[in-house]
């Protein structure tokens, strides 16, 4: 008798276990037909994820590196803004942390001070240039010496 108990009981048991892994089975089906549209998205997302880490990358190193001027850029807009009349005679660099780089610019006049307010006029018109400063003008014989300072824009 123990053993039909036992027999029954174990029967019952397996039908229970088999009906909720139908159950499950067909819940997993029916899941799957959603999952699949959310898994392109998912491996979209991962591609954005790594395009993300690069250019983040890319910004650390150009923030450890520092920012650059275009040299060439800046040495061809000076070149084609000086007026007839204009000898420039020195361009060096000025360094600030503050307020990024500069120039200061060392020249002669060898005609009219019209010259020297149009060299400024188009420094400062420029998109390179901002904050042009006329530093000092020296009249030695008949030759005009001036010294102006600008930063640049980068």
């Amino acid at each position: 008798m123990g053993l039909l108990c036992f027999a029954i009981t174990l029967l019952f048991s397996y039908l229970v276990v088999k009906g909720s892994v139908k159950k499950y089975q067909d819940f997993i089906k029916t899941n799957e037909s959603f999952l699949i549209p959310l898994e392109d998205k998912l491996k979209a997302m991962d591609k954005k994820d790594i395009w993300q880490q690069k250019v983040k990358a890319r910004k650390d190193i150009i923030k450890e590196v520092g920012r650059e001027p275009i040299w060439h850029g800046v040495l061809k807009e000076i070149s084609n803004m000086i007026p007839e009349g204009i000898v420039l005679e020195t361009i060096s660099l000025i360094s600030s942390s503050e307020e990024g780089m500069g120039l200061n610019m060392l020249g002669n006049l060898r005609s009219g001070e019209a010259a020297l307010s149009d060299f400024l006029i188009n420094l400062n018109r420029s998109p390179f240039f901002e904050n042009v400063v006329l530093k000092s003008r020296t009249v030695v014989s008949e030759e005009i010496g001036f010294e102006l300072e600008c930063n640049l824009v980068y």
